[in-house]
């Protein structure tokens, strides 16, 4: 990674630990990112989409989740929903947040779509100890 000066933060460094805390050390740490192969691709994301764009200032984590889930959603990429519907939980967005997203996907984007989002949802939701899911009453 490029050298930075002690005012200018590591994208990579802010990155990873953004990564870590969204998606969690089990898949940080899963045997694709470690492959050496899949290297450059992953420092290349740990940098730029962590380090870079969900570090900046205009939007909360929660907001940010909430898009990823969003676009994930429209792009049809049911593997990086599932991971970021875990990061959401995470994050503290609630069951409900993302059901009224997925309603909005399928307003926009069409019922499979928001059929899928549901599902990843409600397998996460299922999957999580429940102290570690947020709801929209409490």
């Amino acid at each position: 990674m490029p050298a930075t000066s002690a005012e200018t933060p590591d994208p990579y460094a802010t990155g990873s630990r953004i990564r870590r805390e969204v998606l969690g050390d089990e898949h940080v740490n899963s045997a694709l990112s470690n492959w050496p192969p899949a290297k450059p691709l992953f420092d290349l994301i740990t940098a730029h989409n962590w380090g870079s764009v969900w570090a900046r200032e205009g939007l909360d984590r929660r907001t940010r989740t909430l898009l990823n889930l969003a676009l994930l959603t429209t792009l049809n990429r049911p593997e990086e929903l599932r991971l970021y519907v875990r990061g959401a939980l995470r994050n503290g967005c609630s069951v409900e947040d993302m059901a009224e997203v997925a309603v909005h996907c399928a307003a926009y984007a069409g019922g499979p779509a928001g059929i899928g989002l549901m599902r990843a949802v409600h397998e996460a939701h299922e999957a999580m100890p429940a102290e570690e899911t947020v709801s929209a009453e409490g």
